[in-house]
């Protein structure tokens, strides 16, 4: 079923909102709390909603992602770099891969928990590194790998691509996010992520972990949650996907990212609309969002 213009226009209005939120938070927790916590140490206690709240924050960078924020892409563009810049990941490389994520939905490259032949000790720890908080950290990561001067970067994408036999999408990445214009914007967001997450450092001083517990409940969630919609589908269904059953609510405060096989069927489709397409198609849930995503902590899966 194809997405109708109505189906395909932004939130308006409330995603606006919700972007403000988001800002809002990410500066509280960033730069006002530091500040307060020497008068107000209860205070301390609001980084437990910011981490609570960090699928819902992902789930509007990922409407900005595909376009659906703002009707208009400029501004659509500028509030997903804002909203990524404040939650530390650079928005274009980000961007790419999820983007990536629908075309290659299972691909050799795309497979988080799949390993061939017999088991390996080094792919599980390695599976449960990425589980554990991991691929946010990595990610983040790349803040710093973007530094390398831009023919190392084509070397290290094209080997990467290339031995998944995916060299096409090797080039998409190389003149779309490595091209000489993008990758100035790439680092310039990822400058402003380090003077972000560095300044922050200073301010927190001795209250430094805190800033430490706010990312790594971040990279937990993130990372858990990335696979958990495709963890042991089938590898020859790339618009496959997992529904995760969630009283409405929280369905809602997820921005309905937990509709994810409605999603992969209609992904120009903005999140409000999600719930009206699952009810259509007469779909339903494949099990509760806790036990399919706690589900991943067995293990890798053999080919």
């Amino acid at each position: 079923m194809q997405a109708s213009a109505s189906h395909s226009r932004p939130a308006g209005a409330l995603n606006v909102l919700l972007s403000a939120g988001f800002l809002s938070m990410g500066i509280w927790t960033l730069w006002l709390l530091p500040l307060l916590l020497p008068r107000w140490p209860l205070a301390a206690w609001s980084i437990l909603p910011a981490v609570l709240l960090t699928t819902s924050w992902w789930s509007l960078i990922h409407e900005a992602i595909h376009g659906l924020l703002f009707a208009r892409r400029p501004l659509n563009n500028a509030a997903g770099r804002l909203l990524c810049i404040l939650f530390g990941l650079p928005f274009q490389p980000v961007a790419f891969g999820h983007l990536f994520h629908h075309r290659r939905n299972r691909s050799l490259l795309d497979r988080a928990e799949v390993y061939p032949g017999d088991s390996s000790k080094k792919f599980a720890v390695a599976y449960y590194l990425r589980l554990l908080g991991g691929l946010y950290f990595a990610e983040l990561g790349l803040c710093f790998a973007v530094w390398l001067q831009r023919p190392r970067l084509l070397r290290l994408t094209a080997r990467r691509f290339d031995q998944a036999g995916l060299a096409t999408d090797g080039r998409l990445l190389q003149n779309t996010v490595l091209n000489p214009r993008m990758l100035r914007t790439v680092r310039l967001d990822a400058g402003c992520i380090l003077f972000c997450l560095g300044s922050s450092l200073w301010l927190y001083g001795g209250h430094a972990w805190l800033l430490l517990l706010l990312l790594l409940g971040r990279g937990l969630l993130i990372s858990l949650m990335d696979n958990a919609y495709h963890y042991g589908t089938p590898l020859d269904a790339p618009r496959y996907a997992l529904n995760l059953r969630l009283p409405r609510p929280l369905s809602a405060a997820i921005l309905n990212f937990n509709l994810h096989r409605v999603h992969h069927l209609h992904p120009a489709v903005p999140w409000r609309r999600l719930p009206e397409l699952f009810r259509q198609a007469k779909d339903g849930y494949d099990g509760g969002y806790v036990g399919l995503t706690l589900r991943q902590l067995r293990g890798p899966l053999r080919l």
